[in-house]
């Protein structure tokens, strides 16, 4: 439950600092960097444990752990403090990071905020066309969604961004131009990173 989420993040980080640290207890910081922001708006701080995450688990060689502590980083943490548009090649990254470890929903999830963080850093929809594409065939190729699941959701976005005209109106509702398009993008992706945050099992 998400109002328990806080004591267990002060939890992992009590058992760290008591125990020391491994490849999973150094996920903690990447909870406790959020904590820092939303709790007390200490956002230069939280970046920095938000990069000791990063440095610890690739000091352990747990290559299968970067890239989801490195999403949580890049695309929650980072923001607070960085231009959208310097975000985007880092996402990339994670993105063919999650992939060559079999992280699935992580991969899915840097492609479609890389995308998302370059449209509204000024790309048009044709440049992001190939990314976007690939994302959804990526989906596809993996056997990742499924009629009730937020990939699928995100899917259909895409597919509305890309060819309005073509999209499944039992779905989704008109759409009018490039702006309420990514607006419905936004959203499945939001619904994507929260199942992905508190456990949805179709994600």
């Amino acid at each position: 439950m998400p109002h328990v989420i806080p004591l267990a993040i002060l939890r992992d980080v009590r058992a760290v600092l008591r125990d020391g640290v491994t490849a999973e207890g150094a996920q903690c910081w990447t909870g406790y960097a959020l904590l820092l922001i939303v709790g007390f708006g200490r956002i230069a701080l939280a970046n920095r444990y938000g990069e000791l995450a990063l440095a610890q688990v690739e000091r352990l060689g747990r290559r299968d752990l970067w890239p989801r502590m490195a999403f949580i980083v890049y695309a929650v943490v980072r923001p607070w403090t960085t231009a959208m548009a310097e975000i985007v090649a880092p996402l990339r990254s994670i993105y063919a990071r999650a992939l060559e470890v079999g992280d699935l929903t992580i991969a899915v999830l840097g492609a479609s905020m890389a995308d998302l963080y370059a449209f509204h850093s000024g790309a048009t929809l044709d440049d992001l066309r190939p990314q976007m594409e690939g994302t959804v065939q990526a989906i596809a190729q993996h056997g990742i969604a499924s009629a009730r699941a937020p990939h699928a959701e995100l899917v259909r976005s895409v597919r509305i961004l890309l060819d309005p005209a073509g999209a499944d109106v039992r779905h989704a509702p008109t759409v009018s131009d490039d702006a309420s398009a990514a607006i419905r993008f936004e959203i499945a992706l939001n619904d994507l990173h929260r199942a992905l945050l508190f456990g949805d099992p179709a994600a």
